[in-house]
């Protein structure tokens, strides 16, 4: 029976998303720098792999990705001749004159970066995958990757095998690793008939049944979540962008992210977030400052560890010790809400391995702006990401007390600006004038020379008792 994946001997899981081209308010022209702070935070969570959906990646992120040690699978076609709902005159209409030539182009490109260790030649295909003509396909995209780079396997996203035959029909076989989307339990299923096969989740949900099948099967090479990321498009209007991801459009965690990471990092840890409404209701938040204190009441918090156990403190009163369940589900509080200091703690033999403090935000006093990541510079690649927070005096976030900032950049261009808010209808991410989301704003800064600092203005210009900030790098 198959154990899954070596990387120089060692038998290691991918822990894997998938990334769009985009980046947000910096749209698919994406300078490295940016790249870079967004596979740092992604790294943070345990992030190993990266899946690059659906097409060819930005030479740039593939560099990254060498340098950062990330695993790749780089893939080439969302579509070959048969077309998908919404995208009937896509790539299915070149499909035959240009899969070999973009084929070969990828390869060619990805055969020299070591971050790659597989490719995929197709995401959900939805070409009738039964019959000679739906092998033959297949075999001519796998005999050409093989003739250009016969050192990577060869994948392919599968589009619900058990419906369309090919775990019956021998196309499985084909393949040098079967890779599925979703359906985990099917993956299995076929692994069991067929040991001999490495199997792979080529785009899996972010559920706890997923990330079990990953951890308790040796045979699993690794799975790929969608998404990494947020990112424009793929969403029901009025929202503008796919949200189920670790990540926000400016790289800010999710509490998803924090649940990632108590499973797949090993450093201790421990993280809460609470559902936003009273008594359980609501999306979960990493805070402790409900929009109305006067109708919150009742906070049901879910605590994340890779620790044995875990105790939470409200204004140092511990609230319980609780230990962290084998199936991978957080720990379960419901507590009074009181204002004031909420601290999680994590124990490994009984001695505190890791903590996590949310303090509830006093009225808003100030603009604080900061450096988040980047690099100073003046060419194309040389971003420099700026964190603005509206906090109160002791530099808590204020989450509920949202204004619209009008910014000022001394010594370097304003590139984009977004606060990562899903609903927001901004005319444009370029503009000085932004609003901010749950008391957060990210910008976007390129100086203007090599020498010399840049300073940032923000004003709150959507009310008289106007908030103010600025910062010099």
């Amino acid at each position: 029976m198959r154990k899954g994946f070596f990387l120089n001997g060692q038998n290691i899981k991918m822990y894997g998303v998938c990334l769009h081209s985009d980046a947000g308010a910096m749209g698919t022209a994406v300078p490295a720098s940016v790249w870079e702070y967004r596979l740092q935070q992604l790294r943070k969570l345990g992030v190993n792999a990266v899946r690059m959906a659906h097409n060819p990646a930005d030479p740039t992120l593939m560099d990254l990705c060498d340098r950062m040690g990330f695993l790749v699978m780089a893939e080439s076609f969302d579509t070959w001749n048969t077309p998908k709902n919404h995208a009937e005159k896509g790539y299915n209409l070149y499909f035959d004159e240009w899969w070999e030539a973009d084929t070969r182009a990828m390869v060619e490109q990805a055969r020299n970066h070591p971050c790659v260790v597989i490719y995929s030649v197709g995401n959900e295909i939805r070409d009738n995958l039964n019959n000679e003509q739906g092998f033959d396909k297949y075999r001519k995209q796998l005999d050409l990757v093989h003739s250009l780079d016969n050192t990577r396997p060869v994948t392919m996203a599968l589009f619900r095998p058990n419906s369309s035959g090919v775990y019956r029909n021998g196309f499985a076989e084909m393949m040098d690793v079967v890779g599925q989307n979703y359906r985990v339990d099917e993956l299995k299923a076929y692994h069991d008939a067929h040991p001999e096969k490495a199997i792979i989740g080529t785009e899996n949900t972010h559920d706890v049944q997923s990330w079990l099948m990953l951890r308790d099967d040796p045979s699993l090479c690794g799975q790929f979540l969608w998404a990494g990321i947020d990112y424009l498009g793929e969403a029901a209007w009025p929202q503008v962008m796919w949200s189920t991801s670790l990540l926000d459009a400016t790289g800010g965690v999710k509490p998803a992210g924090l649940q990632r990471a108590s499973w797949w990092t090993s450093n201790p840890m421990v993280a809460f977030a609470r559902h936003v409404d009273n008594n359980g209701a609501g999306a979960l938040v990493s805070d402790w400052t409900p929009a109305d204190m006067d109708t919150y009441d009742q906070a049901a918090i879910e605590v994340y560890s890779n620790c044995q156990e875990v105790e939470l403190f409200v204004n140092g009163e511990s609230q319980g010790r609780k230990t962290i369940p084998d199936n991978a589900r957080p720990a379960l509080f419901n507590i009074n809400f009181n204002s004031g200091r909420i601290e999680a703690v994590g124990y490994i033999d009984g001695r505190e391995a890791a903590r996590y403090t949310s303090v509830t935000a006093d009225e808003p006093a100030l603009i604080n702006i900061e450096k988040a990541g980047g690099h100073a510079g003046t060419g194309f690649d040389d971003v420099e990401i700026v964190s603005l927070q509206i906090v109160d005096t002791q530099g808590n976030v204020c989450p509920g007390n949202d204004c619209r900032i009008e910014l000022k950049v001394e010594g370097a261009e304003l590139i984009a600006v977004d606060n990562a808010d899903v609903l927001a209808h901004e005319t444009s991410h370029k503009s000085a004038v932004f609003n901010t989301y749950q008391g957060r704003m990210t910008a976007y800064i390129r100086r203007t020379s090599a020498t010399g600092k840049v300073t940032v203005t923000a004003t709150d210009c959507s009310s008289a008792a106007a908030l103010r900030g600025t910062a010099t790098f």
